[in-house]
C-alpha cells in the first residue's frame, strides 16, 4: 500500500512542525503576549523583509466591500457599483476565496486597464492610508528591501499605494487577466505568485511578518531564515496610523466618491441617488433662468450652503480698484459649472467659495 503525501494545505502537527524547522535551519518565532509580536527595529535594519499586507501593513478594520465598490464606481460607474451591490448579499453566502473571485469578477470585468490603474493610484491610497496599522509600518520603515505579499487584493489595487505611499520595493498579489487591453475578472493564485517570486529573488536570506495561520504563514516559514508571526490577540492593541504620520502627504483624489462606500452607505447612496438628481435639476434650472437674488433663497431652501472666506478690506480693494477672488474646487459633477456661475454673479465685494 502506497502512503499519500501529507497534504500540503493542512497545518503539521507540533512535532512535524518542530522537525521541519530543525531540520531546515528556519527559525520561526511567534509571541503570546499583546503587542510584543512586533520585532524590535533593529532586528530589520538594513534586512530584506517579506511582509503580509492584510497581516501587518493594514488593520483589516473594513471588509474588502468598499474597496471593491470603489474600482467599480470610479472605473466602471454606478451601474456597475449598483450590480455590485446587489449581489453582494448572493456573495456573502460563499466562501471567503470564492467571495473575492465574485467580486472581482464584476468589478473588473470589461474595465481598461488604464482606467484601474487612475484609480488605484488617485482614490483607493485615501482608503488605504485610512486602515495602515502604525506597529506594522514601524515594524518595515527602516528595512533594505521590501517586499510585499497581499493575499486578499489584486495586485493592480494596492501597488500604486503601497510603492508611492508606503516605499515598498516589490508588490506581490493576484493578477486579474488581461484580454486586448480589458480585464476579464479573472485572478490568478496568490500563493503560486509569492512562491515564484521568493525563488526568483532569493528571498530565503529575508525576514517574513505573516499572520498566525494565515495563507502565506507555510510558505513564509519555509522560505524566511527567520518568521516573525502575529495573532489576532496582539493586533487588537494596534492602532491606526494618524494622519500627520503619513509617510507622504495626500493629496485630495479626484473621485465621484468623498466617502467609505460601506454596505450601508453605499444602500443609502443609491437611496438618494434619484431625489439628488430631482434637485440638481431644479438647482440648475433656478440658477441658469432666475435672477441672482431669486436663484440664491431658493437654493438655500433645497440644503445648499456658501461659505464666504474673508479677503481684503473694502478700503484696500477700493485704493487698488481691483475685484475680489473667487477659489473653486471643482469635483466630478455637473453641478460645478452652475454653481461657479452663481458665485461669480454674487455682488458681495467678498465672493464666497462652491
Amino acid at each position: 500500500m502506497v502512503k499519500k503525501p501529507y497534504p500540503f494545505h493542512k497545518p503539521f502537527s507540533p512535532l512535524r512542525r518542530l522537525l521541519r524547522r530543525t531540520l531546515s535551519g528556519r527559525h520561526h518565532r511567534r509571541s503570546t503576549a499583546k503587542g510584543a509580536a512586533v520585532p524590535p527595529t533593529e532586528k530589520l535594519q538594513g534586512q530584506t523583509v517579506i511582509v503580509d499586507v492584510e497581516a501587518w501593513l493594514l488593520m483589516s478594520r473594513l471588509s474588502t466591500f468598499p474597496y471593491f465598490m470603489l474600482v467599480a464606481v470610479e472605473a466602471g460607474g454606478f451601474l456597475r457599483g449598483l450590480l455590485l451591490l446587489l449581489t453582494y448579499p448572493l456573495m456573502c453566502l460563499f466562501g471567503h476565496d470564492m467571495r473575492l473571485r465574485a467580486m472581482v469578477m464584476v468589478s473588473f470585468f470589461g474595465l481598461r486597464e488604464k482606467e484601474v490603474l487612475r484609480v488605484s493610484k488617485a482614490v483607493l491610497p485615501k482608503l488605504f492610508l485610512e486602515d495602515v496599522a502604525s506597529q506594522g509600518l514601524e515594524a518595515v520603515k527602516k528595512a533594505r528591501t521590501v517586499v510585499a505579499v497581499s493575499t486578499v487584493f489584486p495586485r493592480v489595487m494596492v501597488e500604486g499605494f503601497l510603492k508611492e505611499y508606503l516605499g515598498v520595493d516589490t508588490v506581490v498579489g493576484r493578477e486579474v487577466m488581461v484580454v486586448a487591453g480589458r480585464y476579464i475578472g479573472v485572478i490568478t493564485d496568490d500563493a503560486v505568485a509569492a512562491e515564484e517570486i521568493m525563488n526568483k529573488g532569493k528571498h530565503d536570506e529575508g525576514v517574513g511578518l505573516v499572520k498566525v495561520g494565515g495563507k502565506m504563514h507555510h510558505l513564509f516559514s519555509h522560505n524566511c531564515k527567520e518568521t516573525y508571526a502575529v495573532s489576532e490577540a496582539d493586533k487588537a492593541a494596534w492602532q491606526a496610523l494618524p494622519r500627520d504620520k503619513y509617510p507622504k502627504p495626500l493629496v485630495f483624489h479626484d473621485g465621484r466618491l468623498a466617502f467609505t462606500p460601506t454596505f450601508s452607505a453605499a444602500i443609502a447612496m443609491y437611496t438618494y441617488i434619484p431625489f439628488g438628481i430631482f434637485l440638481a435639476i431644479l438647482r440648475s434650472t433656478a440658477y441658469s433662468l432666475l435672477p441672482y437674488r431669486v436663484s440664491v433663497p431658493i437654493g438655500a431652501l433645497t440644503g445648499m450652503r456658501s461659505r464666504i472666506i474673508a479677503g481684503p478690506p473694502a478700503k484696500a480693494m477700493d485704493e487698488n480698484k481691483a475685484g475680489g477672488r473667487l477659489y473653486v474646487c471643482n469635483h466630478r459633477t455637473l453641478l460645478d459649472p452652475i454653481t461657479v456661475a452663481a458665485g461669480s454673479a454674487s455682488p458681495s465685494p467678498r465672493s464666497p467659495t462652491a
